[in-house]
C-alpha cells in the first residue's frame, strides 16, 4: 500500500498482474470530490454515531495525512458527501483507501447501493463501479459496529475502473491522459 508522486516525464509500473511489471498509461480521469484527504471539511457528513478525530495518522503515501473515523457501533454509521451534477445510467467509480485499527472490520462502500469489504489492519484501495440513478449521489463510506477505522484518500469519478489517486484539496482536479512516445507499438 504504498503511494508515490511520480514526476512528469517518469514512467511508473503496475506489478499488479505479474512480477515483471506493465507500463502504466491512464486515460483522462477527475476526482469529483473536492476534499479528497480532508474529511475535516464541511462537505464531509458524519453520521450516525462517526465521529472524526483530531488524531492524524500516516497514510500510504507516507506522510501524515490519514483520518481517524471512530464509528460507535450506530446501525447506518458512515462518512458521506452530496454530490450534484452527475448522470443518470453513466458508469461512476468509488475508491477510498481504510484500514482499521486492530483486528478485521466489514465495511461497506457505496454510491448507488452499498458494496461490502473486509478491512485488516494493512491499507487497502477499497473500489466499487456503480450506474447512477439520479442527478445527486451519495458516496459514502460506512460502518456499523463499533471501531475506529483510518482512511485516505476518497475519490469519485466518472469512470467504469477506478483510476489511482487523484488528490484534491478545495476543487475537483482533472489528471490528463499519460501517452508513451517512442516506446514501440501498442504491445
Amino acid at each position: 500500500g504504498l503511494i508515490e508522486t511520480v514526476g512528469s516525464g517518469i514512467p511508473r509500473i503496475d506489478f499488479s498482474d505479474d512480477s515483471d511489471g506493465a507500463l502504466l498509461l491512464e486515460g483522462t480521469a477527475t476526482n469529483i470530490i473536492t476534499y479528497s484527504e480532508d474529511f475535516s471539511d464541511s462537505s464531509w457528513d458524519k453520521l450516525d454515531g462517526v465521529v472524526l478525530s483530531a488524531t492524524k495518522v500516516t497514510s500510504p503515501d507516507g506522510t501524515l495525512n490519514a483520518s481517524q473515523l471512530i464509528c460507535n457501533g450506530t446501525s447506518n454509521g458512515r462518512i458521506q458527501r452530496s454530490t450534484t451534477g452527475l448522470t443518470i445510467g453513466l458508469d461512476y467509480s468509488v475508491s477510498v483507501y481504510a484500514r482499521v485499527s486492530s483486528g478485521t472490520q466489514v465495511v461497506r462502500l457505496g454510491l448507488v447501493s452499498d458494496v461490502v469489504h473486509t478491512l485488516t489492519t494493512e491499507w487497502q484501495r477499497l473500489k466499487i463501479t456503480q450506474t447512477e440513478d439520479g442527478t445527486t449521489g451519495y458516496p459514502k463510506l460506512r460502518c456499523d459496529d463499533a471501531v475506529t477505522i483510518e482512511v485516505y484518500g476518497f475519490q469519485l469519478e466518472e469512470n467504469s475502473y477506478a483510476t489511482s489517486l487523484i488528490n484534491t484539496s478545495g476543487t475537483a482536479q482533472t489528471r490528463v491522459a499519460d501517452t508513451a512516445t517512442g516506446s514501440g507499438n501498442s504491445t
